[in-house]
C-alpha cells in the first residue's frame, strides 16, 4: 500500500508538470476577443507570402484576450450568404494579445483561403464552427498596397493605412478617406531622344522620384528643379500630399542616343524583383521554386521610329 500510494502521488506530481508544461489554446466560443484588425485588399508589390513567394491579399485577425485560440475549424468568407465558405482545416494559433494573417490567394491550402479580395470593394467574415458571428468587416474601393484596418486606439473606426501592418499594430498613420494626390504631369513622353533632355514634372503636393525602378516613396528623392537626362534613364514619379493617400505612379522611359533598326520592348520593374537572394526570379538558387512566382512591372512597346505605342502595368513571369 505505501509502494502504491508512492506510485500515486508520482503520478499526480508528473501530471501536474506535464500540465503546467503544456501551452493553454482557448477553442469553440472566444468571438468577443476575435476581430478582423486588417485587409489588404490590392496587394501589388508590398507583401510577399513566404510559401508561395507572391504579391497575395490577406486578412489579419487579432485575438485581444489574454489567452491564444485555435481558429480550427472555423471559417472564412467573402460572401455573407456563404458563411462557410472556406473551413479553418489545420492549426491556426492567434497568439494572446496577438495577430495571425491569412492569404487571401485561392490556393486552398494551410492559411490561404479558396478564394481571392476583390480590389472593387466586398465583405470579409470569420464564423465559428457553429456556424455563428465572430466578426465581419466591409469595405469599398480599395488602392493599390493600401491596407483598410481598425484604428489602434478605437477599433471602431475603420482607417486606408499607406504602410500596412500585417501581423502588428496598426500603428502607422491612417486616413478615413481613400482619395489620392494628384498624377504627375511630365512634359516629355516615353521615347527616343538623340540628345540630352531636360524633364520638367507638376503635381499637387510633393512630388518624389526614382532612378533606379523602384517605387517612390515619402523618403525618396524630391523634386525641385527640371532634371537633365543626359543618358537613357527610367524615370518614376509620385505625389505626396498632406491627409491624402500617395497618387498613382507615373512612369517614363527615355532612351538617350540608342540606336535601333528594330520595334523595342521596355520593361520597368524593381530590381530586388529580380535579384533579390530570397525572392528574385533571375537568382539561379530560385530556378525550382519560381515557375509560378510573379512580379509587377511597366511594359512599354515603341515603334521602329521610336514613337511610343502604347505603355501599361504588367506581371512578368519567368519559365
Amino acid at each position: 500500500m505505501i509502494l502504491a500510494g508512492k506510485i500515486y502521488r508520482a503520478t499526480k506530481i508528473l501530471v501536474l508538470l506535464c500540465m503546467l508544461s503544456m501551452p493553454v489554446f482557448a477553442t469553440g466560443q472566444a468571438g468577443q476577443t476575435l476581430v478582423i484588425n486588417e485587409v489588404l485588399a490590392s496587394s501589388h508589390s508590398l507583401t510577399l507570402d513566404p510559401k508561395y513567394k507572391q504579391f497575395a491579399d490577406w486578412i489579419e485577425i487579432y485575438n485581444s484576450g489574454t489567452t491564444a485560440i485555435d481558429l480550427e475549424g472555423s471559417y472564412l468568407t467573402d460572401d455573407f450568404s456563404q458563411p462557410r465558405k472556406w473551413r479553418i482545416s489545420d492549426e491556426a494559433i492567434v497568439p494572446a494579445k496577438g495577430y495571425l494573417l491569412f492569404w487571401a490567394d485561392g490556393m486552398n491550402d494551410s492559411l490561404h483561403t479558396n478564394f481571392k479580395l476583390s480590389n472593387d470593394g466586398e465583405v470579409v467574415g470569420l464564423y465559428a464552427a457553429d456556424g455563428s458571428v465572430i466578426d465581419t468587416l466591409t469595405f469599398g474601393a480599395q488602392e493599390s498596397d493600401i491596407s483598410y484596418g481598425r484604428r489602434i486606439d478605437n477599433p471602431t473606426i475603420l482607417l486606408f493605412y499607406e504602410q500596412p501592418t500585417p501581423r502588428a499594430a496598426n500603428a502607422t498613420p491612417g486616413l478615413p478617406t481613400s482619395q489620392q494626390s494628384g498624377a504627375v504631369a511630365m512634359n516629355e513622353p516615353s521615347g527616343f531622344y538623340a540628345n540630352s533632355i531636360r524633364v520638367t514634372m507638376s503635381a499637387p503636393g510633393t512630388i518624389r522620384y526614382t532612378t533606379d525602378g523602384s517605387t517612390p516613396t515619402r523618403t525618396s528623392r524630391e523634386y525641385t528643379t527640371p532634371l537633365a537626362i543626359t543618358s537613357t534613364t527610367v524615370l518614376k514619379a509620385r505625389a505626396f500630399a498632406a491627409n491624402l493617400l500617395p497618387g498613382p505612379i507615373a512612369t517614363r522611359t527615355f532612351f538617350i542616343d540608342e540606336n535601333v533598326t528594330l520595334p523595342t520592348f521596355s520593361l520597368t520593374i524593381d530590381p530586388d524583383f529580380l535579384w533579390d537572394d530570397d525572392d528574385g526570379i533571375y537568382v539561379d538558387e530560385n530556378i525550382a521554386k519560381r515557375k509560378l512566382w510573379e512580379r509587377p512591372a511597366v511594359i512599354e512597346f515603341f515603334e521602329m521610329d521610336g514613337r511610343l505605342a502604347f505603355a501599361d502595368e504588367a506581371a512578368i513571369r519567368l519559365f
